[in-house]
């Protein structure tokens, strides 16, 4: 039933191979990982057990060692690797870590697992076993969520830091706690990464987060005194543009400082805070579009009119936030003067 000439092991009897695919394909979510999941499970009629007790192994395998395990990333590696272990009966814990895996990594469910996420897996297979153990977060919405953001801190922190105990495990333990998402792990990153400080292991989520917030204001405070010659919070003046108004239930709210703005900018992830250099010489104005004081979309107006209404990410706002951006327009004088006041 088992190729063992030098040709990549396989289950030659097709019957059995297809029953072993599907059944090991059957627990992952994606086409991507359920491919996967056949060719690994079609190496030896044991594999598709291993996959089912530590579905982290799909990946491991069809890295061929990969980044996982410093080896050659094809099928038949793969194949010539994973099917001695399965052919001599070898123990769980014993295949894991001949990919390089601690024994805990087999609580991340198969629904969780993308082949996106091998950076984090690299990374988490640094965290010490007891720690991992501790923080995999149970449901597999929450698992998913976890190995999202972990990637996203790991692509941004880059090659900044390479000790494996320090930021990047605290990172993990700290996402997981707090059920951090992609765009604040990047943040995070970053200030990890440029910032002027280092993380303390003893910082929780939200004391980093507010140290990256920080460290962002110190940036666009240099950024509008250096190319503006202002400071972060002086005050510009748009005229007779109101401060607030409310249209719709929407609030209106006037960004009249360079802090502002880069504080727009920064949480709904866009351009907007390229724009004060146009605020401070009355070219523009810059309004954030707020429900139940929740930032939903971002306004610029030129001479009066729209120049551009932008939701999170650059996405286009709901029908109902234009139809009161419109109003809003109407009900307001345009409101341009070139000098900024303290």
């Amino acid at each position: 039933m088992i190729r063992i000439d030098g040709a990549p092991p396989c289950i030659t009897d097709q019957e059995v191979m297809t029953a072993c695919g599907n059944r090991a394909a059957g627990a992952f979510k994606t086409v991507e990982m359920q491919n996967c999941a056949r060719f690994a499970a079609g190496i030896h009629p044991r594999a598709v057990d291993y996959l089912e007790q530590a579905p982290v192994l799909v990946i491991a395998v069809m890295a061929g060692g990969g980044r996982l395990n410093g080896g050659r990333a094809n099928r038949d590696y793969a194949a010539h690797k994973f099917g001695p272990l399965c052919e001599r009966g070898a123990r769980l814990r014993d295949v894991m870590a001949a990919y390089g895996l601690p024994v805990p990594m087999r609580k991340i469910a198969a629904r969780a697992l993308s082949l996106d996420y091998e950076d984090a897996l690299v990374g988490l297979a640094r965290v010490a076993p007891s720690t991992l153990s501790q923080i995999i977060p149970a449901s597999v919405a929450r698992q998913r969520r976890w190995l999202s953001a972990y990637q996203e801190f790991r692509e941004r922190l880059g090659k900044s830091c390479t000790d494996p105990n320090s930021e990047v495990t605290w990172a993990a333990t700290q996402i997981a706690a707090h059920n951090a998402s992609c765009e604040a792990a990047g943040d995070i990153a970053d200030f990890v990464a440029m910032g002027d400080q280092r993380i303390n292991g003893a910082w929780s989520w939200p004391r980093a987060q507010q140290a990256a917030r920080d460290w962002h204001d110190r940036l666009s405070a240099g950024d509008a005194k250096r190319q503006f010659g202002v400071m972060a919070y002086q005050v510009v003046d748009l005229g007779s543009h109101p401060d607030h108004l409310v249209i719709d239930g929407l609030e209106f709210v006037a960004l009249r400082t360079p802090s502002a703005i880069h504080a727009e900018g920064r949480y709904m992830r866009h351009c907007v805070s390229t724009y004060v250099g146009y605020v401070i010489n009355g070219m523009s104005s810059i309004v954030s579009i707020q429900r139940d004081e929740q930032r939903i979309a971002t306004l610029e107006l030129r001479q009066g009119r729209i120049a551009q209404l932008k939701g999170r990410f650059n996405s286009l706002p709901a029908k109902q936030t234009l139809a009161a951006a419109r109003q809003y327009v109407a009900a307001i004088k345009p409101a341009r003067n070139p000098k900024a006041s303290v």
